[in-house]
């Protein structure tokens, strides 16, 4: 092949179903049994790898990425100068030898898709080049000599959720509701996950994900970045259509909002003149200051009075009901609703939300949660805000004098601000009424300082932190608690969150460790809570 000395600047991405980042990836196989088949393709990436001052833009993003998340083949590419055009091979692996699947020469623009299958567990090899009109070729780096990816089919665990109705269109039933509730993770899609993410959802049987995307501080980078994670939940929905994903618009407001633009359809939604201009974080502070540097110095909490925070929400809920979330956590309602004793503000705004859901949600319908006090959250119009409260678990030592250090076990406080046996009467957005109003727990991360710590920890720091036996049974443990207690009751096991006080790490990942290089090999817990608990 002519000129080797060359950089290679040939980019092919493979594109199955999600961008291969060096974390979550390498050999393995699954430790529990799915069901069911997958019919779209995931990602491998093939990036042009260049030695020091040669083409480092092209540094392969995965070297560990091992797998073809497939059952099709979708190839991309980038980086083609001009008059060039693509060959591309992919071989199957028998043995010790290969047979072609297909060869292609003359490709021009920037994809090739055929309905040639990849087999589940099958290795195959691939290599790319990029041909001038001279005959000149460049060689994709890391396929010089073939890169072997083996295919894994994604399946969804039909089993967890047997004989359990997930359909909702417009508005949702309350039995529908509570089945979402009961299948419900915390799954916050990274850079160091998201490779893997697909996989590990599908696998536990997971309907709802919350805090899927989860920007503290609301920013042009996090808009930037969307498209990876929303792909991964197109390619989830193209397996099981009817897992529902959270994206998360906090009580936090600062100076990178002042970098995004208000879109005409936001101003017109609030009877405004067509302008250009950005949004103004300093028009939604609390305007005696109080709690301006809530958060740090340049950051602070917005009060919902505020016409511009009004605004944002709104903004941020379109956007992301128009990249396919069905579920938005509003975070703490009472915190910004100081002003706002009667839930005027909430009720104009959460409204505005809920009727362009009616035209733009996947199913013409967003769920709506939030941390909010009394656990009655209710409009000016007698109706609910929210579908349900979202609350963290609130746990408390047990441990008792004698036992060994480890692990330091834990029951339900039952003695501070829970939901547990505070019944809530109300009528839902959806039209039916309930005399115990559902509610969803989660692992909560918060600084262990703020009076709420068990063990020194936070709630996902201390979950992460037990030995594996320990922490795999609470799953289902704690889970039976809630049961026990108050029936209307659910809990979010622990899918993927950051820990704020862990001693050796910075993130929970339950991803099965043969997958996900920090996993910590949880998804068997997660699918045998699931099944403990309807």
């Amino acid at each position: 092949m002519a000129n080797l000395r060359k950089i290679l600047s040939l980019v092919l991405c493979v594109v199955m179903l999600v961008c291969c980042f060096a974390g979550c990836s390498k050999n393995g196989t699954e430790s529990s049994t799915s069901t069911g088949t997958s019919s779209v393709s995931q990602v491998g990436n093939i990036v042009g790898l260049g030695g020091a001052g040669m083409g480092s833009k092209f540094a392969l993003q995965s070297p560990s990425g091992k797998y073809w998340y497939t059952n099709t083949v979708s190839v991309e590419w980038s980086g083609l100068k001009d008059g060039e055009t693509v060959s591309l091979k992919i071989e199957k692996k028998n043995g010790d030898k290969y047979t072609t699947l297909l060869e292609k020469t003359g490709l021009t623009g920037t994809t090739f898709k055929t309905n040639d299958k990849i087999e589940n567990g099958i290795v195959y090899r691939l290599t790319a080049k990029a041909v001038a009109k001279d005959g000149t070729e460049r060689v994709a780096a890391n396929t010089t000599n073939g890169l072997e990816i083996t295919a894994l089919n994604l399946t969804k665990n039909t089993s967890v959720n047997a004989g359990m109705d997930f359909a909702f269109n417009g508005k949702i039933s309350e039995s529908v509701l509570n089945n979402y509730l009961s299948r419900a993770i915390t799954y916050t899609i990274t850079d160091e996950n998201k490779e893997d993410a697909a996989r590990a959802i599908l696998n536990v049987g997971a309907k709802l994900i919350c805090r899927t995307v989860a920007d503290w501080y609301p920013s042009t980078t996090h808009e930037a970045k969307l498209p990876e994670y929303t792909a991964i939940m197109d390619q989830i929905h193209a397996v099981d259509p009817d897992v529902v994903f959270e994206a998360c618009i906090f009580e936090t407001c600062g100076p990178e909002m002042n970098n995004i633009v208000i879109p005409k359809h936001v101003l017109k939604a609030f009877g405004k003149n067509e302008e250009e201009r950005n949004f103004n974080y300093k028009k939604m502070l609390f305007v005696d200051g109080h709690t301006n540097a809530q958060w740090d110095a340049t950051h602070g909490v917005p009060d919902i009075t505020r016409e511009e925070t009004q605004m944002f929400i709104y903004y941020r809920a379109c956007f992301y009901i128009d990249n396919g979330f069905e579920s938005l956590h509003l975070g703490q309602t009472g915190f910004m609703g100081e002003n706002d004793p009667t839930r005027k503000a909430w009720t104009k705004v959460i409204h505005m939300i809920r009727d362009y859901a009616k035209t733009h949600a996947r199913r013409k319908y967003v769920f709506i949660d939030c941390h909010y006090p009394g656990r009655n959250f209710v409009g000016t119009d007698g109706v609910m805000l929210a579908d349900f409260n979202m609350w963290p678990l609130r746990l408390t030592a047990s441990r008792k004098a004698g036992d060994p250090a480890s692990p330091q076990k834990c029951v339900l406080d039952l003695k501070v601000d829970t939901p547990y046996k505070n019944a809530v009467s109300g009528k839902s957005p959806s039209g039916w009424t309930t005399n115990n109003y559902p509610f969803l727990l989660e692992f909560d991360n918060y600084d262990p300082k703020s009076g709420h710590a068990v063990y020194y920890y936070d709630e996902i720091s201390w979950i992460a932190s037990q030995p594996d036996s320990y922490r795999r049974s609470f799953f289902t443990e704690v889970r039976k608690m809630v049961s026990n207690i108050d029936k209307r009751g659910h809990v979010a096991l622990p899918g993927s969150r950051t820990t704020s006080s862990a001693k050796n790490f910075s993130w929970y990942n339950m991803n099965n460790k043969n997958y996900c290089n920090n996993g910590f090999s949880d998804e068997d817990a997660i699918i045998s809570a699931f099944k403990a608990y309807k």
